[in-house]
């Protein structure tokens, strides 16, 4: 097991995990601006015991409604998608990795940023939803990354 400590961007707020993450993500998709009305959000999916413990609780409150509050620290909710910020990253070779069905980061996000970015490949996994830990998906990441090693 690891021990994972972190703060947010502005060090208000810190926390700590005891336990094995299971899962990761961080979108910035337009439900989930939608759904928490911030411009971001991160999920750590860890053993359901953690939430019950008093100190991991507060902390993963604390840190997630932190960022909520101070719009993950963006100007605006499209900051990272625009054409103005693509085009500071435009030069970076890149993939886009969707789960048709996902339904926390919905296609339309993944389309924008393919239009917005047309130098990045969009890849559809036709059968995943959200997590990378889909088969179609980590198939996608491990490829995707063994291309770029291999291009350095």
């Amino acid at each position: 097991m690891h021990k994972l400590e972190g703060h947010c961007e502005c060090k208000k707020v810190s926390f700590e995990i005891n336990q094995k993450i299971q899962y990761f993500s961080h979108c910035h998709c337009s439900q989930c601006r939608r759904t928490h009305g911030s411009a971001f959000a991160s999920f750590i999916e860890v053993m359901i015991s953690s939430f019950s413990e008093p100190k991991f609780a507060l902390a993963f409150a604390l840190i997630e409604n932190h960022y909520f509050i101070n719009n993950g620290f963006l100007e605006n909710e499209n900051q990272l998608i625009s054409k103005e910020a693509i085009d500071k990253v435009r030069h970076i070779p890149a993939k886009i990795i969707q789960g048709r069905y996902d339904l926390v980061c919905p296609m339309e996000t993944a389309w924008e940023l393919s239009r917005n970015w047309s130098e990045a490949e969009l890849i559809i996994a036709p059968s995943s939803g959200h997590s990378a830990f889909e088969k179609e998906i980590t198939h996608e990441l491990i490829k995707t990354t063994e291309e770029f090693a291999n291009n350095v």
